[in-house]
């Protein structure tokens, strides 16, 4: 692998499904309240690619600079493999900073919100960027005390959707909040599965997930209640959106959530984990997608 397939590799590109999908929801909902603007939108796409993108090389080089994939047993990275060196990683964060700082400033320059706005969201972004770095690459990582998951909801859910909505029409949607809540809760659900599978070597290293404070049968468990909001909060939205019965379409999604859930309580080793966080992620872009489109179903 050369130099651009060990980039490619750190870019983990699985990953920017959920980030794409947040976006696709974002533009549907405009489309369907005829108040998109497409050049924002477009900017608000790069950034939280960007975004996503400075999160995992973020995350390299945090979790080689604490220790903390000594004894890694999910997928060796480009780090390890020595493609790419820690120098080179601190380069990327910086670029990646740069371009997500320069996209969302684009997308507030294009977005048709009112300046006072723009400054509310202009300070979202930077929360953003931050929670991006700091979730393994500062001194005192957020991520290894417990809080990604609250981290991940926040920034996949609500402020992705609920404050994207706002950004690229220029119209703030209480209800959209709600399904943005339930994206969330499936982006938790990636990192949760993730830090299921990792909960014996992230306890040798330090690192204190919430999968490991709560263990293998409390981590399961929460997992189960993270897709069980999610189809809740997703009944809750749809009672509002649709004015029909089509809000229960969602149960058909619960049940791949509950087979997935089962698939997961029964997986014994990493490699099975592995393929259903894989799984998990199609899932949660696939999901996007047929909420959006489900707007125009009569």
């Amino acid at each position: 692998m050369g130099k651009a397939g060990a980039w490619i590799s750190t870019f983990r590109l699985p990953t920017l499904l959920l980030a794409l999908g947040a976006a696709s929801l974002v533009g549907y909902l405009a489309v369907h309240a005829q108040q998109w603007h497409v050049p924002a939108w477009i900017a608000y796409t790069i950034t939280i690619l960007a975004l996503q993108i400075l999160s995992n090389v973020a995350n390299d080089y945090g979790d080689l600079r604490h220790g903390a994939d000594v004894h890694r047993i999910g997928p060796r990275r480009a780090i390890h493999k020595q493609q790419i060196s820690v120098r080179d990683l601190r380069k990327g964060m910086n670029w990646w900073t740069g371009i997500a700082l320069a996209a969302g400033s684009m997308a507030l320059v294009l977005s048709p919100t009112s300046w006072i706005i723009k400054g509310g969201l202009w300070a979202a972004g930077l929360a953003s960027l931050w929670a991006a770095r700091a979730y393994t690459a500062t001194a005192q990582p957020y991520g290894y005390r417990g809080l990604g998951d609250l981290a991940v909801f926040v920034f996949f859910g609500p402020m992705a959707i609920g404050a994207g909505f706002w950004l690229v029409t220029g119209h703030f949607e209480a209800i959209h909040w709600i399904i943005g809540a339930a994206y969330g809760l499936l982006s938790t659900a990636v990192l949760n599965l993730n830090n299921l599978r990792d909960i014996p070597t992230d306890r040798v290293s330090g690192k204190h997930t919430l999968a490991t404070r709560l263990g293998r049968q409390g981590t399961i468990i929460y997992h189960g209640m993270l897709l069980i909001g999610a189809l809740l909060l997703h009944l809750w939205w749809g009672n509002y959106v649709y004015h029909s019965q089509r809000q229960y379409y969602a149960l058909f999604y619960g049940v791949i959530f509950f087979y997935h859930w089962g698939f997961v309580a029964r997986a014994r080793t990493p490699q099975r984990l592995t393929f259903m966080l894989k799984q998990l992620v199609l899932t949660a872009f696939a999901y996007a997608h047929v909420i959006g489109l489900s707007l125009w179903v009569k």
